[in-house]
């Protein structure tokens, strides 16, 4: 049996690669996000020939927008869309505990880490933050954080997750 040579251009292997990276997560995208990740820059419209040809020869799968490696089209964008409503949800909840954190002794500034960061969140995800403190205060202000967590929050880990 003969194979067919198929070549691809560097903005369509690029694309796949930014593909690849986020099938491990089973995280299809939308072509925005394609271009946002790519480190081929391109237009809209090169990009979405790009796609259109990698669907043609069957490397990738589209479907309500979203482009993906393998063909579980709708539980896998059912699932994001899943995670994208529960993260918008809990990103509002932990506004209250990124503003109770900032008052904290030694810290100068909060973000938000992990999945929640990124937009999505699993039902057993908790909210990961990224805490800056003073020059050597880091580990005070952490023990500080895990009192408080320990004692008002009866050590919960969905809301208030205290990893390095």
């Amino acid at each position: 049996m003969k194979q067919a040579n198929i070549q691809i251009t560097s903005l369509q292997q690029a694309a796949l690669s930014v593909l690849c990276y986020f099938n491990v997560f089973q995280h299809p995208l939308t072509l925005n996000e394609i271009l946002n990740n790519c480190p081929v820059k391109s237009t809209n419209k090169e990009m979405e020939e790009a796609l259109r040809y990698l669907v043609l020869i069957d490397a990738i799968k589209t479907d309500k927008g979203f482009y993906f490696l393998n063909d579980h089209s709708n539980t896998i964008i059912e699932d994001r869309q899943l995670k994208e409503n529960r993260a918008k949800k809990e990103l509002q909840r932990s506004h209250r505990y990124t503003k109770l954190i900032s008052r904290f002794p030694f810290v100068k500034a909060v973000c938000i880490s992990g999945s929640l960061s990124k937009g999505v969140m699993d039902e057993d995800g908790d909210v990961d933050y990224f805490i800056i403190t003073d020059k050597q205060r880091l580990w005070i202000c952490r023990s500080m954080l895990i009192a408080f967590k320990k004692i008002f929050l009866l050590n919960s880990r969905k809301y208030f997750c205290t990893n390095y």
